[in-house]
Formats: structure tokens, C-alpha cells, sequence
């Protein structure tokens, strides 16, 4: 199995921009024949995100994109980072979050368990 990793660096805030450059990555990625395409954490928003996680028209903007994002994989997933929004309690969102992504759709999300308590947490 081929692992292409792509280690980019996205930029906090501009999930527009990130979306594209994992766009084309992946894109990238497959064409050198590649079995799975993994992001690093966070990937669409940037990190760390801070306090733009509480503005509600970035959480939809993330949903967008990761919708954007997912609809462009083939038969080679992608497992990509992000903050899901969180609609089962008060909290805006999961600290963080996975998807994979595989034919134009999302087939699984993953959230992270062992989340950090200590120093800058």
C-alpha cells in the first residue's frame, strides 16, 4: 500500500484556500499512484483555529468545503481533518474531527478521544 501524505501548510481561517490546495494534493497524489491520500489535523480550517470556531457561518463554511472536498475523491480515499460541528449538546464543535472520504462522498467520520488538558490546551 502507498501512503501519499499531503504535508501542506493551510492557513488559519481561509477554508476556501485550504480547500484548494487539498484539492490539489489529492489530485497530485493519485497521479503519482498513490492507495490513500492522509491531511494533517485540522487540515480545511487551519490550526489552531482559536475562537473562529464560534462563529457559526465558519462551521457551515467547513461543512461546505468538506462536502467540496469529498465530492472530488475517486476510488482513492482521502482522510482529512477538521472541526465538526458539534449539534448534540452546547458546544459549537468536536475539538477535532476526520473524515474519510471515498467516490465523491464522506463515508466515515472519526473524532478524536484523548483530547489535551495540559499547558497551552
Amino acid at each position: 500500500m502507498r501512503i501519499g501524505i499531503a504535508q501542506l501548510n493551510p492557513t488559519v481561517g481561509d477554508v476556501t484556500g485550504n480547500l484548494a490546495l487539498a484539492i490539489d494534493a489529492y489530485e497530485q497524489l493519485i497521479g503519482q499512484g498513490v492507495d490513500l491520500v492522509v491531511y494533517p489535523e485540522l487540515f480545511l480550517c487551519g490550526y489552531p483555529p482559536r475562537d473562529l470556531l464560534l462563529k457559526e457561518k465558519f462551521g457551515d463554511d467547513l461543512k461546505d468545503a468538506l462536502e467540496v472536498f469529498a465530492a472530488t475523491t475517486g476510488p482513492v480515499p482521502a482522510v482529512i481533518g477538521f472541526p465538526e460541528k458539534n449539534t448534540h449538546s452546547k458546544k459549537h464543535f468536536f475539538n477535532n474531527a476526520a473524515a474519510w472520504c471515498e467516490e465523491g462522498m464522506v463515508k466515515k467520520t472519526f473524532h478524536k478521544r484523548l483530547l489535551p488538558t495540559y499547558d497551552v490546551f
